[in-house]
């Protein structure tokens, strides 16, 4: 196969993504040379995002392939043809699992499409994610979903679970209806399959942090949840043993009080990313706006737009068992459901890669522990004059 010249220029995003449009078959058989190729662009309740489809002339379907990525590491220094090297190596891995296009047995999309649109055969594959309210626009309009807070989980059906191929349908309010159940139904079902396939963990901060550089895994490093007595850490991470997507854990039944049970004084969440929530116990110099002032400099550092979930601070009300924004003028209450009249047709994708998880975790982690230290000294320093 023939192989482009490459050059050092720096391209913009969608330079690149026209050069693997374009320039992809140089890096797959010759087989695929008559193969189509095209740019889609998709819209996701966390923003706007690029695939790359590579699809057979005989067939109607295609994997997507996100490309941000890949750019991003080629931004990081990565040459380019071993990036192209790596998508090419997804889509013959793809074809292989799914010979001639076919995708879970079916060989058309709408017979995809009938699977998930039929409640008896969508049930056990029924996920939530997690969605900012004040971040999403509105893209939560014409999809069914269940509000705390400036937080919200949206429902999809996942074909092909925990697989590089596996499929995410949105569910609309149009889907909803033909499902003959009711939104809370819904909710319920999703958080069970959900809290099923991703169990809960809190990690402190180097627990964390050892498992995303592969030094330990989730199953050996200190879970906190079930914690009989208060923990003295500066801050705790809860996401679920995947740590990717996690942020929904804070809709799993009991958790919160679990929580609760730990922190004396009580908490404060910062909704840290799509993928974590960062759990910080209070403290006498800490209150709502300081957080939402640390937090809206880790969004403006370290997280990207389409990870992001809320500028603002929340806290756990366990009579109405929610969390609230007390910045946004927000009073404990309970579940808000929603269920708009307009369809989104979104599919969703894949999952970036873990280590950018955790960047904002570890600059809020020193973030509060820094100022933590500054109010101790200037505590003593008090102490001291009198």
């Amino acid at each position: 196969m023939k192989m482009s010249e490459q050059t050092n220029e720096n391209m913009s995003f969608d330079e690149f993504c026209a050069y693997a449009e374009n320039h992809i078959k140089e890096y797959l058989p010759d087989t695929y040379q008559d193969w189509k190729t095209k740019i889609i662009d998709l819209t996701r309740p966390s923003g706007e995002v690029k695939a790359l489809t590579i699809r057979s002339p005989e067939s109607n379907i295609a994997q997507m392939i996100y490309l941000d990525n890949f750019y991003s590491s080629y931004q990081q220094g990565r040459e380019l043809p071993l990036l192209m090297k790596k998508i090419s190596s997804m889509q013959l891995a793809y074809d292989k699992r799914f010979p001639e296009g076919a995708i879970l047995g079916s060989n058309s999309m709408p017979e995809i499409m009938e699977s998930a649109a039929n409640w008896d055969s969508a049930r056990e594959s029924v996920l939530m994610e997690a969605v900012g309210c004040s971040k999403s626009g509105t893209m939560l309009t014409g999809q069914p979903h269940t509000r705390m807070g400036d937080l919200a989980v949206i429902y999809k059906v996942v074909l092909g679970h925990d697989t590089e191929d596996q499929i995410e349908i949105p569910i609309t309010n149009q889907m909803l209806s033909c499902y003959g159940i009711t939104l809370e139904e819904l909710h319920e079902q999703a958080v069970k399959n959900t809290e099923k396939l991703y169990p809960a963990h809190l990690f402190n901060m180097r627990g964390l942090i050892e498992t995303t550089m592969n030094i330990s895994t989730p199953d050996n490093t200190e879970n906190y949840l079930g914690y009989k007595s208060p923990v003295e850490e500066t801050m705790l991470v809860l996401t679920n043993q995947k740590q990717a997507y996690g942020a929904c854990v804070l809709f799993y039944p009991g958790i919160l009080d679990q929580i609760n049970s730990m922190c004396t004084e009580g908490f404060y969440i910062a909704l840290s990313s799509v993928h974590e929530s960062i759990i910080i116990p209070k403290a006498e110099w800490m209150d709502a706006e300081c957080v939402d002032d640390m937090i809206k400099d880790i969004n403006d550092i370290c997280i990207r737009p389409e990870d992001q979930l809320s500028d603002y601070a929340h806290e756990y009300d366990p009579v109405s068992k929610t969390i609230y924004a007390p910045s946004l003028d927000q009073s404990p209450k309970l579940f808000e459901v929603k269920q708009e009249d307009r369809m989104s047709d979104e599919v969703f994708g894949q999952m970036p890669d873990s280590l950018e998880k955790t960047q904002a975790a570890a600059e809020l982690s020193a973030s509060v522990q820094m100022k933590d230290a500054e109010q101790q000294k200037k505590a003593q320093r008090n102490r001291s004059a009198r």
